[in-house]
């Protein structure tokens, strides 16, 4: 599979890839089949090169807010992540700043996006943050823009299943889908919970649906926590690709209006966001942490140049 550069934004991983990089991840991944990958050389994680992922002194012992300890230990002892088994199915997370400040409090999390085979930029604080730091990040891959491309993408093999979001929102999803991409393979839409006791009619759906690609909106971190869990039975129902991909199903259903373009293009979709949803305030209390460990990060290394 495409080797693709992995860094790291206080510690939380960040590929090196932008859309066109993670369409061509998922159509190789895709055209494999159900067999695991030839893992690449110095990776645990189905053919991404892990090139940077040494933690940096303030990120592991920031007082403000420290690391798990279980998290701690899952980290080899010059900083870098265990390697794990190769596992068929690929996990794709889309990484914004309430995931690094979620990634600092729970260590299982943290675990998770280690160990995904995909971590795209998805808030446009990752971006700035890895400008400001010197650490290479691809341009921003939303879950609006992860969906519209898989639908879009015309691949032997690739068939979709959209599960979560509100009762009706992933129907409408596919609807408008198929009204603007009239080959798109939408092979079933299932709201579904992320709760243990809604799982058996979730594989059952999938296994009577022959996905290939699974698209999660259970909201974060349910949502890979959730693929993360299930990842092996997932795998079983013949499903090679599962992503998280946030409020992406209520956006495309018209349930939410996106921010316009050039609010998004001035780093100001949160802002928009959170007018429309005031309701998101707390979620968005994680932004101010996020920039004062950013410049943390920022001063410790000016001091270590000079």
């Amino acid at each position: 599979m495409t080797d693709i550069q992995r860094s790291q934004i206080l510690g939380v991983p960040v590929d090196v890839v932008d859309l066109a990089g993670v369409l061509r991840v998922v159509e190789e991944r895709v055209a494999d089949g159900p067999h695991p990958p030839t893992p690449s050389p110095n990776s645990g994680r189905g053919g991404v090169l892990d090139t940077s992922v040494l933690l940096s002194e303030p990120t592991a012992q920031l007082p403000l807010l420290p690391l798990s300890q279980n998290w701690e230990r899952g980290l080899g002892g010059e900083g870098r992540r265990q390697p794990t088994p190769q596992h068929t199915l690929l996990h794709i997370v889309t990484v914004n700043p309430e995931f690094v400040i979620a990634a600092r409090r729970d260590a299982e999390f943290a675990d998770v996006l280690h160990h995904s085979g995909l971590a795209t930029a998805d808030g446009v604080g990752i971006v700035l943050a890895g400008r400001l730091l010197g650490v290479p990040t691809g341009p921003r891959v939303t879950g609006v823009d992860l969906v519209e491309g898989l639908a879009g993408l015309r691949a032997p093999g690739l068939r979709l299943f959209l599960l979560g979001a509100g009762p009706g929102v992933v129907d409408e999803v596919a609807e408008r889908l198929r009204a603007r991409i009239p080959d798109v393979e939408i092979v079933g839409t299932f709201s579904g919970s992320p709760d243990d006791s809604g799982l058996a009619e979730i594989e059952a759906r999938l296994e009577q649906a022959r996905a290939t690609v699974l698209l999660v909106a259970f909201g974060h971190p349910r949502q890979d926590l959730w693929i993360a869990r299930h990842r092996e039975r997932l795998g079983s129902h013949g499903i090679l690709v599962a992503a998280g991909i946030g409020g992406a199903f209520d956006y495309l259903a018209g349930r939410v209006p996106r921010a316009p373009g050039w609010l998004r293009r001035l780093g100001l979709e949160w802002l928009y966001r959170l007018i429309r949803q005031p309701w998101r305030w707390r979620r968005q209390l994680a932004l101010p942490l996020f920039v004062v460990l950013v410049l943390r990060e920022w001063v410790w290394r000016l001091t270590r140049i000079s």
